[in-house]
């Protein structure tokens, strides 16, 4: 269900909600799009492992919803790596620099990065 419903629609949904183009959007999930499915495996098959062995059948909700807050926020810090300085995220999961840090950015966005980290506002 993940790879095929949850994943395009993360990346839709982020494309409408940061005004990207409907090329632009395709490009970047095409890029970033093995990245984030390896990721979701390297949380989510041991978490529900752990999970369903280990956890009380009445915490099992209340385990799983704080696992997707960690996952919400490991997904966007992967879709959002060149901008946040969330690559350490890939790092630390893939244990590799990732093709998801290519720019993906122009150069207005990349021109209003460089004035806020120099101090010109």
């Amino acid at each position: 269900m993940n790879p095929f419903v949850y994943l395009p629609l993360f990346y839709t949904w982020t494309g409408v909600v940061l005004g990207r183009t409907l090329t632009r959007t395709l490009e970047k999930a095409k890029r970033e799009y093995w990245v984030t499915l390896k990721a979701t495996w390297l949380l989510f098959i041991p978490f529900n492992v752990v999970n369903f062995s280990f956890v009380p059948v009445r915490h099992q909700a209340v385990a799983l919803t704080g696992f997707s807050f960690v996952y919400s926020t490991t997904l966007s810090a992967i879709a959002n790596a060149e901008h946040s300085g969330g690559g350490w995220v890939l790092d630390l999961l893939l244990g590799t620099r990732s093709r998801a840090r290519a720019a993906d950015t122009d150069a207005s966005t990349r021109e209003r990065l460089r004035s806020v980290r120099t101090g010109g506002g």
